[in-house]
């Protein structure tokens, strides 16, 4: 790590108005470069998702960064305003996005939940009744498991498998959804952690036992991490690179630990472990892998049965071009906690960053530097807490569930003065859904219901528009030419019977939080700004202000593999697109 030339960071974005998007975005004055393609395929794609990390991040922290996330930002082809261009800005539809290169209007998977319209409530994008979980003592005898049943386009790694059977793909996150979107329905394997029991787990859809190194890896996760403390990394003061101060209002306490450093995780007790009262024994376990998922380790964890991955199936040693899909969620897991300028979410990009830089090595001493080629990317970016963005003078505000079940009672009001029925609303964040039941008794039409709700919503302070199923499924136009860039983002991360009856755009900076920490999902460009950069012989150095997105990533892999696509998708080959030369002091 270097500690040198501080940056002036701050975030441009908090500081600054939110103008509505751009449809179709000019690509401005750069040189323009042909495609290159190399003589022969890679022999091995290698796709990380960095969940939560915005382009800031990497820019600011430059000074620090000299691994894995600096090599594949740096010395790749990178695009400096990429930017999701749907309004759901979830885990969910950002890794299926970058997997399939399909808006979620396509590839269906509309957010981390959302509401079946068939079954009338909510679903989790990855419940599967029809599996089990698949642990390390084999397939859990009852219960839902998690698989991409509800994935509706092709992936990469089904795209490569489908025609190239000797194709070896596999996936691995802390996350289950972002495992399975980036491996898909294919014949592969996605893992991830089980916050249960600890160690890496999958499902039945992917296969009866774990592979064996899998097996393996998880004989040895608890004495790494039981009792492991938490110190920043860093021995400068990190503000001089637009990192916060440590211990900030808003920031989510890590249970006991609090929000100040250093922090530690359960020490693990073999008698506890041992004793006869397993559900004690359990509880005990439970308590250690549970909080695993928010430290650092995450991400190590995660690498770790990567690079067992790489040795165990061989990946990029024959004619045959494989997949090998790392999720990290370290960035994510503590960042809703701590806000992404935080202490700790910047010692977590410097651990993942010197992480990720041996896992580079390794792939350039067991497969070969120009073999392989390497996507770094985001799901989404991040709200900065509401509290520092009131402290610069940003209006930013929290909307708790009191204020949540208010505006809820109010539009209930409004729906039974205009029609005469009361009927029971569901809010969860993003919009209102009606029981289907409840309509269909009232005899009144439902379309004519939504507009009553939606004309209604706009009476609260913190509401920028709302936008009925029928604007939504584009059987109705938008209320304003104002509108169209923003419902077009909206009807990008809808899908049908997978939406809500109305769907609420909070004003800039809203966040729907009852307490602390912060999170992310909305149309805004803080939401959906992310890192996308190629690092490979196909990709002259450089970077690129044209328009980018992670849905071009599967396009632009699929001529250097020789593959088309399997369906229609919404991204484009990004390598006849134009690049700057790389500036002199870069």
């Amino acid at each position: 790590m270097h500690f040198s030339l501080p940056l002036l960071a701050c975030s441009a974005l908090a500081q600054s108005p939110i103008p509505p998007p751009q449809v179709q975005p000019s690509a401005g004055g750069e040189q323009h470069q042909g495609p290159l393609v190399p003589d022969e395929p890679p022999a091995l794609v290698v796709l990380v998702v960095c969940d939560q990390l915005i382009p800031d991040q990497l820019d600011r922290l430059a000074p620090w960064l000299d691994g894995g996330l600096a090599r594949l930002w740096n010395q790749g082809r990178s695009y400096r305003k990429a930017n999701l261009s749907y309004s759901l800005t979830e885990t969910g539809p950002g890794h299926a996005s970058a997997s399939t290169g399909c808006l979620p209007s396509r590839h269906g998977i509309v957010g981390n939940s959302f509401y079946d319209r068939n079954q009338g409530k909510a679903i989790y994008c990855m419940t599967d009744a029809s599996v089990r979980a698949l642990t390390s003592t084999g397939p859990a005898e009852s219960g839902t498991g998690s698989s991409p049943h509800y994935i509706t386009a092709h992936t990469l790694a089904e795209t490569l498998l489908t025609a190239d059977s000797a194709s070896r793909v596999f996936s691995v996150s802390m996350k289950d959804r972002s495992a399975i979107c980036m491996a898909g329905p294919a014949p592969a394997w996605a893992v991830w952690w089980d916050k249960t029991r600890g160690g890496f787990m999958s499902s039945t859809h992917y296969g009866g036992a774990l592979p064996p190194f899998v097996l393996e890896w998880n004989t040895s996760w608890r004495e790494r991490a039981s009792d492991w403390e938490w110190t920043p990394s860093f021995k400068d003061d990190p503000t001089p690179l637009g990192t916060a101060v440590d211990d900030r209002p808003g920031e989510s306490p890590y249970g006991a630990h609090g929000i100040r450093f250093p922090y530690r995780l359960p020490k693990l007790d073999p008698e506890v472990l041992a004793a006869a009262d397993l559900e004690a024994a359990a509880a005990h376990l439970k308590s250690l892998a549970s909080e695993v998922y928010g430290y650092p380790l995450g991400d190590q964890f995660t690498l770790q049965v990567a690079a067992s991955a790489l040795d165990a199936l061989e990946l990029g040693q024959d004619k045959h071009p494989d997949l090998l899909a790392v999720s990290l969620s370290s960035c994510d897991a503590i960042g809703h906690s701590f806000g992404p300028y935080s202490w700790e979410v910047t010692d977590s990009l410097l651990r993942t960053d010197d992480a990720l830089g041996e896992f580079l090595d390794l792939l350039d001493e067991r497969v070969g530097r120009g073999r392989w080629v390497g996507v770094l990317t985001a799901d989404h970016g991040v709200l900065e807490l509401p509290e520092s963005l009131q402290a610069r003078g940003v209006g930013a505000k929290r909307i708790d569930r009191a204020e949540r079940g208010v505006y809820t009672g109010a539009i209930t009001r409004a729906l039974e003065a205009a029609h005469g029925v009361k009927f029971k609303l569901k809010f969860n964040g993003r919009g209102f859904s009606m029981d289907p039941l409840e309509v269909t008794a009232s005899g009144l039409d439902a379309a004519m219901l939504r507009r009553t709700m939606a004309d209604a919503c706009l009476d609260a302070h913190w509401v920028a528009a709302a936008y009925t199923l029928e604007e939504l499924m584009g059987e109705e136009e938008p209320s304003s030419e104002s509108e169209v860039p923003w419902l077009e983002l909206y009807r990008a991360s809808s899908y049908p019977g997978r939406c809500l009856d109305v769907v609420l755009r909070p004003d800039p900076w809203v966040l729907m939080s009852s307490g602390r920490g912060t999170s992310h999902g909305s149309p805004y460009e803080y939401d959906r700004q992310i890192p996308l950069a190629f690092l490979g012989s196909a990709f002259p150095a450089g970077f690129s202000s044209a328009p980018a997105d992670s849905k071009d990533i599967l396009p632009t892999l699929l001529p250097l593999l020789g593959l088309a696509p399997l369906g229609p998708i919404d991204g484009r080959d990004l390598l006849a697109s134009p690049v700057l030369p790389v500036p002199a002091d870069r």
